[in-house]
């Protein structure tokens, strides 16, 4: 099996499981960010914009999110996962690894839930570099 396989596998589980989107049937594992009044407009925007396949909007949508000073760690959060998913989608593997580091430094995971972010941010591959 390749790494990459490997690295992909895990990050489906991540999802299947819940621990890369927050959702209702993740509550018992981790409360569901709870936004802060001031930017439940631009996420629900953004989720309209995520669900459409609309990854540029995401993305803008996620930067204004984290540009905001009312912002607290479920925002920081939400935001910082909607920018994976649209990296990843878009396939830009630099940007995912810098929008999971956000997640992990959001203060909104467990410890626990933290160690295993970055045990699938250690395990993907690096990108190529040019010799």
């Amino acid at each position: 099996m390749s790494r990459s396989f490997l690295v992909s596998s895990a990050a489906v589980l991540m999802l299947a499981t819940g621990l890369l989107q927050p959702h209702a049937g993740f509550a018992q594992a981790t409360p569901t960010p709870q936004f802060s009044a001031s930017l439940a407009g631009t996420f629900k925007e953004a989720q309209g914009a995520r669900q459409e396949k609309r990854w540029p909007d995401v993305i803008a949508l996620a930067q204004k999110a984290l540009a905001s000073t009312d912002r607290k760690a479920d925002d920081t959060y939400y935001a910082y996962y909607l920018l994976a998913e649209a990296y990843r989608a878009t396939g830009n593997r630099n940007e995912v690894r810098k929008a999971m580091q956000g997640m992990i430094d959001s203060g909104f995971l467990t410890p626990e839930q933290q160690i295993a972010l970055v045990g699938t941010l250690a395990t993907m591959d690096s990108p190529k570099t040019p010799r």
